[in-house]
């Protein structure tokens, strides 16, 4: 992978899945059939490591990864232009790595639930009827992450530092 230009502002890994693991969503881009550019938003949730997105079955997305699972996700945790000094306070990670869809009805149900036990905490028996009357009609992807780094704006890096 390349290395980040201005590596000062980098975050440490720890920092990167943290933010990956409060946000609720990011793009996923990736190379559609026609070897076009192809992103779109999705909500996610991180277990073990690994990324995992639901939705349909076919489609757009479903078509990209099958043909090429090379893909990247990002996350913006903060984007606050600041219009007196021309610049924006931003923090964000993007992760590179392979997207597969899950076939194995487990896998399927074990992701599902994680991602239920995240957007709707406390609510397990909703989440399982959900998973229960739905496992056939939805697609389950997982990332596995190659690699991931995380970059903050200069002033946030200093005023942490300070």
């Amino acid at each position: 992978m390349r290395k980040m230009r201005r590596a000062f502002q980098q975050l440490d890994q720890a920092e990167s899945l943290a933010i990956l693991e409060k946000a609720t969503s990011g793009t996923l881009a990736c190379l559609d059939d026609n070897g076009m550019p192809y992103a779109v938003p999705l909500s996610h949730v991180l277990v073990d490591g690994k990324l995992y997105f639901h939705g349909a079955m076919t489609g757009h997305r479903i078509d990209a990864v099958t043909k090429n699972p090379n893909v990247s996700y990002c996350v913006i945790e903060q984007d606050k232009v600041i219009a007196e000094t021309l610049t924006t306070h931003y923090r964000s990670v993007i992760v590179f790595g392979q997207a597969r869809l899950l076939n194995d009805v487990t896998e399927k149900r074990i992701a599902l639930f994680k991602l239920g036990e995240k957007f709707a905490p406390g609510l397990t028996d909703k989440t399982i009827e959900e998973i229960d009357r739905f496992i056939d009609a939805v697609s389950v992807m997982e990332l596995t992450i190659d690699h991931l780094s995380g970059k903050e704006a200069l002033e946030l890096k200093k005023a942490r530092q300070s």
